[in-house]
C-alpha cells in the first residue's frame, strides 16, 4: 500500500538508500576527495577561488549535504579546469552530477559569455537573486518579502541512493570576475583596437597559437612574477601587479605611454618609455594573443604577443 492505495510488487536490491544512517558518512568520505582535488588545483594555479574578508580567505567550494557551490574568479581557463576536475572526480568515485540541477550565475559578467560557458556543459543560466537551500541570495534583506522563504520552508527531494552512488546536487557555479575581470580574448582585442583606431590603424585579430605561446611563457613566471622578456619569435608586451590586474587594465597601462610619445616625430619624452604603446599601434602587426596567470606571491602576470614582428627602434609606420 502506498498512500492508502495498492501498488505493484517492490523489487528488492542491494545498496544504500537515502535515509540510511551510513549514507551521509560514506558520501562525506567520497566528496572529501573533491575538496582535496580543489586544494591541489588552487596550489597549482589551475583555478582561483573568491577571496573574502580582511584576511583574504580564498573559497573555491562550499558543500551542504549533496548541494555544492563552486566559486571561480579570474580568466575563463578556470571554468575549463573546473570541468576537467569534476570529470576526473566522477571517474575515480563513480559519482555522477545531475546537470539538470546545475546552474551558472555570473557577477559583473557578460551575459553572452555566461550563456556560452553554461551551454558548453549543459547547465542552465541562473540569475540574481537566486535560491540556495531554500533561502534567497542576492536580494534585499531589509524588505519583509525577502524573509518569506524562512517562514515557508521549501524542500527539494533529490532522489534515491542506489548501488552506484549518484552525486545529485544543485551545483551553483558562480563566476566572480576579479577586478570586474576583463580578461577574455575580446577584452584584450577591444582595448588594443580602440587605441589603434585613434591613430587610424587597422584592428588586430585574435590568434590562438600566439595566446598559447604567451601562456607557456607566463607559466614560467608564476614562481617569481618578474618582468623578464622572453625574447622569442614574436614581439611582446608584459605587465605585472602585486594584486589582481585585469587584461584590459594591463593594455591600458601600455596605451598610457601615448602621453609621452610624439607621433609626428616618432620620439619619446626624455627619460620615458613608449615602446609598449608603439607596439600596440604598430601597423604591420596584425595578430594578437594574450594571457594572464596568478603568481605564487598573490600577484598577476600578463603577457601579450604580436605577429608579424615590428616595433623596431628608430622606425615608425
Amino acid at each position: 500500500m502506498i498512500n492508502g492505495r495498492p501498488r505493484g510488487i517492490f523489487k528488492a536490491s542491494k545498496g544504500l538508500r537515502q535515509g540510511d544512517l551510513l549514507s551521509p558518512f560514506l558520501f562525506t568520505l567520497a566528496v572529501d576527495v573533491l575538496s582535496r582535488l580543489f586544494e591541489k588545483a588552487q596550489e597549482n594555479h589551475l583555478i582561483k577561488g573568491l577571496c573574502i574578508g580582511q584576511d583574504n580567505v580564498e573559497i573555491s567550494n562550499l558543500q551542504f549535504a549533496d548541494d555544492t557551490n563552486f566559486f571561480l574568479a579570474g580568466p575563463e581557463e578556470g571554468w575549463n579546469n573546473l570541468l576537467e576536475l569534476l570529470h576526473l572526480f566522477g571517474m575515480v568515485s563513480d559519482l555522477k552530477i545531475n546537470k539538470a540541477k546545475c546552474s551558472l550565475v555570473g557577477i559583473n559578467s557578460d551575459y553572452e559569455k555566461i550563456t556560452r560557458l553554461a551551454s558548453s556543459w549543459g547547465c542552465e543560466v541562473g540569475s540574481w537573486p537566486m535560491r540556495y537551500l531554500g533561502l534567497p541570495l542576492g536580494g534585499r534583506p531589509k524588505t519583509i518579502k525577502f524573509w518569506d522563504p524562512i517562514v515557508l520552508v521549501e524542500t527539494n527531494i533529490t532522489g534515491l541512493w542506489k548501488t552506484s552512488f549518484a552525486l545529485v546536487c544543485l551545483i551553483s557555479i558562480t563566476l566572480l570576475p576579479s577586478s570586474h575581470a576583463q580578461d577574455s580574448p575580446q577584452d584584450y582585442l577591444n582595448a588594443h583596437n580602440a587605441a589603434r583606431a585613434q591613430v587610424g590603424v587597422a584592428p588586430l585579430s585574435w590568434d590562438t597559437n600566439l595566446a598559447n605561446y604567451a601562456q607557456r611563457y607566463a607559466n614560467s613566471r608564476i614562481g617569481d612574477c618578474n618582468l623578464v622578456h622572453f625574447g622569442g619569435p614574436y614581439n611582446e608586451n608584459i605587465a605585472k601587479s602585486t594584486g589582481d590586474l585585469s587584461g584590459t587594465a594591463a593594455v591600458n597601462l601600455f596605451v598610457s605611454e601615448k602621453a609621452d610619445y610624439n607621433y609626428n616625430s616618432n620620439t619619446c619624452a626624455a627619460g620615458k618609455v613608449c615602446g609598449h604603446y608603439t607596439q600596440v599601434v604598430w601597423r604591420s602587426s596584425t595578430r594578437l594573443g594574450c594571457t594572464k596567470v596568478w603568481c605564487n606571491n598573490g600577484g598577476t602576470f600578463i603577457g601579450c604577443n604580436y605577429d608579424p614582428r615590428g616595433n623596431y627602434a628608430g622606425q615608425s609606420e
